[in-house]
């Protein structure tokens, strides 16, 4: 499933000229599709476990398409779920990257917009991953009234990166589940608004040093929230 993932395949596409009928296909013609995607070539113990599932009609000779493609389908929408139930650590983030997650959590809450809508100017597709640039990522949030710079939030852009050769291009599938445990979840909602009742209540030698510090310029959406 990974394998044809990975390749935007769907399952009976890999399969197309070597169907006996809209149904069938040979095992041993199925079997050499399979190790065509690059997995290493199976044992005849494999073999066998698979075709105790796929096998048409007692026959090990065919495989059954439909029973192959419902199988895929089965474990895309198995990882679909595992992804979305898994927690995106958050331990160890810096007080600013917290704060900068809690307000554009309450300020996509108060617009009722979501991640895509906000990004939808930037959003690109690599490695079949919707991602965003980080610099462009930077800009948007200032434009709703959330100033940071790039180098204050290091530590947020390598968690949100899409791997170690993208590492200014954010994922906005990480980007959405961390934001979504800022709105499920009580205890780290109240962390975010701890962070940032502390760092309005700093002390600062003169209220334009406290604008320069402070990530919020006065944004309507989180005011609510200082006491």
């Amino acid at each position: 499933e990974m394998c044809i993932r990975d390749r935007n395949l769907k399952p009976a596409k890999l399969f197309e000229g070597i169907t006996v009928n809209e149904e069938l296909i040979l095992a041993s013609d199925f079997f050499t599709a399979i190790e065509s995607l690059g997995i290493a070539e199976l044992l005849p113990r494999s073999h066998e476990c698979m075709l105790r599932i796929l096998a048409a009609d007692e026959d090990d000779n065919y495989v059954r398409l439909d029973d192959f493609v419902q199988v895929m389908n089965d474990y895309a929408q198995a990882r679909k779920e595992s992804e979305s139930n898994e927690l995106v650590e958050i331990n160890g983030l810096s007080q600013i990257a917290v704060i900068v997650l809690f307000t554009l959590e309450e300020h996509l809450q108060k617009e009722n917009v979501n991640v895509d809508g906000l990004f939808e100017d930037h959003i690109q597709q690599v490695s079949n991953e919707m991602v965003v640039n980080f610099k462009n990522f930077i800009e948007t949030i200032s434009e709703i009234g959330i100033k940071v710079e790039e180098g204050e939030i290091e530590d947020l852009r390598r968690l949100l990166q899409l791997d170690e050769q993208h590492p200014h291009t954010l994922r906005i599938k990480t980007l959405v589940k961390v934001l979504e445990q800022f709105s499920k979840n009580k205890e780290i909602r109240e962390y975010g608004k701890q962070c940032l009742q502390e760092l309005m209540h700093q002390d600062y030698d003169t209220e334009e040093h406290k604008s320069e510090c402070c990530l919020v310029q006065a944004n309507s959406c989180i005011t609510d929230y200082i006491s």
